[in-house]
């Protein structure tokens, strides 16, 4: 969503998502599926966060956001990095964090951001881990 904010980007994404309003469905090719979004604002990174800790933050970039998760854990977003953490969520909980505390900060930022008409600082990400939780 980091990039979403600005033009071209944001006009783009909105037609992508009314292009997936509607399940896609062609029965003679045996097609049938959804697309749901699910967004994080700013970016994943908010999300990642949300393992040590809440925030409603309004982040204007980035960088300020990895500063803030580099408080709690060392983070680089290098490909190194990911191979040798091993797995991020398994690299967050050696690390202190929790994955029911982020689900349950990001279930509370929508909360707020529907409460309180915010358009910044959410993740939809715990609602996502739910819906797989129930599969």
């Amino acid at each position: 969503m980091d990039t979403k904010d600005k033009e071209p980007e944001r006009t783009k994404y909105k037609k992508l998502k009314i292009k997936y309003t509607r399940p896609i469905s062609k029965p003679k090719q045996g097609i049938f599926c959804e697309v749901k979004f699910f967004e994080t604002h700013r970016c994943t990174e908010l999300f990642f966060l949300y393992y040590f800790r809440y925030t409603s933050r309004q982040y204007e970039d980035q960088n300020s956001l990895l500063k803030d998760l580099n408080h709690c854990v060392e983070y680089q977003k290098k490909t190194e990095f990911f191979i040798n953490c091993q797995g991020l969520h398994d690299y967050f909980e050696r690390n202190g964090g929790n994955l029911a505390t982020a689900i349950a900060n990001a279930n509370h930022s929508m909360d707020e951001k529907t409460a309180n008409g915010r358009d910044y600082t959410y993740s939809e990400l715990g609602r996502l881990m739910n819906i797989l939780n129930e599969l």
